[in-house]
């Protein structure tokens, strides 16, 4: 797949990740809907975070898992209108992921385990929905078949959408820009 085709299919479905998110919000009833004041009155919590993950980088699309632990810093955020709750926590996890590709006829794969660590800003702007920015940094150990086994250290920046949808898990859908190229994470952040 060429780098044209991977960007189109990468928009395609953070468009359709996102829009299900804002219309599923729009969809269910306003009585079923979480509400934020049951768990965030007092700040916010600390949260993990389950996803699974895509990675537009190298020579073909790679795909992993990962979790992240996050602590808040300033839980009840920056801004004083209660209609906009809003955090700062810190977030530290490890990713994991696999690229596969062929090579002269050959088979050739890299793994790399990725710890991580860095802060993570989000706003409600509704009862259910709200936008987040992150930046981490971390570690990578990677191994590849045939090659020497690396270590480099990486950052990466993203932004993503959390959408409540009961009151202890949220949805998080989350692209990422950064040394290993262009990732989208979904998963599942649990409030603890």
């Amino acid at each position: 797949m060429n780098q044209r085709a991977r960007k189109h299919l990468f928009v395609f479905i953070s468009v359709i990740t996102l829009g299900s998110l804002v219309l599923g919000s729009q969809v269910l009833a306003k009585d079923s809907l979480p509400d934020i004041g049951d768990y965030a009155d007092d700040g916010f919590g600390m949260d993990l975070s389950a996803y699974f993950l895509c990675n537009f980088g190298y020579h073909k699309v790679g795909v992993g898992a990962g979790a992240l632990f996050a602590y808040p810093v300033f839980p009840s955020g920056f801004i004083q209108n209660p209609e906009y709750r809003d955090a700062l926590h810190v977030e530290g996890g490890l990713d994991f992921f696999r690229w596969g590709w062929t090579v002269e006829s050959q088979s050739v794969s890299l793994m790399a385990f990725a710890p991580q660590i860095g802060v993570r800003y989000a706003v409600y702007l509704s009862e259910v929905i709200a936008p987040f920015v992150s930046v981490k940094i971390g570690a990578s150990f990677a191994m590849a078949d045939g090659v020497d086994d690396k270590t480099r250290f990486f950052w990466s920046t993203s932004a993503g959408l959390l959408w409540d949808f009961v009151d202890f898990a949220s949805l998080r859908a989350e692209f990422g820009w950064g040394y290993y190229r262009d990732i989208l994470r979904v998963g599942v952040l649990f409030r603890l």
